[in-house]
């Protein structure tokens, strides 16, 4: 069960980044075989060729039909059999632009000639896998394992039979009656397009490129905000900062963490118009509380009281220290 499950995983996670845009293209193929037969039959393992003609109905599933011819060597005997098959199949395609995996199922028809015992039709059911792996854009390298099952085969004293074919081949695939292909969905078909990958949403030319009007690294369509200045610092949006908050956007700011309320001019320096040292717009207030607060109290002087037998005009004179001149006269 956890192999099936892994198994379901892997195709659905095929089906969900399928990039390849294949819906309404038509499938030419020819291939080279080598089968197993059924050991009933007492034939020997045997190479052979065909070809095949399918169809994208979209760019998961497709339908096909194939036909192939072998002549296979009885172990024993003296007869020479003839195998001509044809089969039609639903085939469900997972992968990419490059790697196109599948697997497929359907109807068989084997048609054993000339001599007896070889001469009977089996109907038979088959499933494979394969993969296709592209050499360009129209052109594949393709190779599969098919098995064929026969519940009732013609072949005397066999009751059922089973074979096992593996093949290897060169398909092309031609544009069928649909849109032209687009892998990045930018309007731009592929032929056309001279920046393939494009991300979604994004502005695009006529050559398929990425517009970004005001040159902050974010394309035009996902750009929230265009129009940033030339220099500006954007995030993942396009919009730029401004952490200081004095008007002058961060990456333009030629003097970051100004105090917040200060007057900046176009560099985003503070202004001080006279030369205090504190700038225009910032409590001043504030600044001078901030100024007492740092500055070290001083105790006021501590006055002793003139002695009790001291004439009045001393006590006086002790007190007035600015008439000491004249008191001492």
């Amino acid at each position: 069960m956890r192999t099936l499950a892994t198994l379901a995983v892997a195709l659905t996670c095929g089906i969900s980044s399928l990039a390849a845009q294949r819906a309404h293209q038509f499938e030419f193929g020819a291939f080279g075989s080598f089968t197993r037969y059924d050991k009933v039959f007492n034939l020997d393992n045997q190479i052979g060729g065909g070809g095949r003609l399918g169809y994208f109905f979209s760019n998961v599933v497709s339908a096909e039909v194939d036909a192939g011819y072998q002549s296979p060597s009885p172990r024993t005997g003296i007869a020479s059999p003839t195998l001509a098959h044809g089969s039609a199949s639903l085939v469900l395609n997972f992968g990419n632009a490059r790697n196109l995996f599948y697997i497929l199922g359907g109807y068989s028809r084997l048609d054993f000639e000339q001599t007896a015992p070889y001469r009977f039709t089996d109907d038979a059911v088959h499933g494979a896998i394969g993969d296709r792996i592209f050499l360009g854009d129209q052109a594949a390298l393709r190779f599969e394992v098919r098995g064929f099952y026969t519940p009732n085969t013609g072949f005397a004293g066999g009751d059922w039979a089973g074979h096992v074919v593996g093949s290897l081949g060169l398909s092309v695939f031609t544009r069928g009656g649909g849109p032209p292909l687009d892998s990045d969905h930018d309007g731009v078909p592929d032929k056309r397009d001279a920046c393939p990958d494009t991300p979604v949403g994004a502005t695009v030319d006529a050559r398929g490129c990425p517009a970004d009007s005001d040159r902050d690294g974010v394309y035009d369509g996902l750009d929230q905000c265009p129009g940033t200045p030339v220099g500006a610092r954007v995030n993942a949006k396009g919009c730029p900062s401004d952490e200081d908050g004095d008007g002058v956007l961060d990456g333009l700011d030629q003097c970051p963490n100004t105090p917040a309320g200060a007057r900046v001019d176009a560099k985003g320096c503070p202004i001080d118009s006279d030369r205090d040292g504190v700038p225009d717009g910032v409590n001043g207030s504030r600044i001078r509380t901030a100024t007492a607060w740092m500055t070290p109290r001083t105790s006021a002087p501590t006055r002793l009281p003139a002695p009790a037998s001291t004439p009045p005009a001393a006590r006086f004179c002790s007190r007035q220290s600015g008439l000491r001149s004249s008191c001492a006269a």
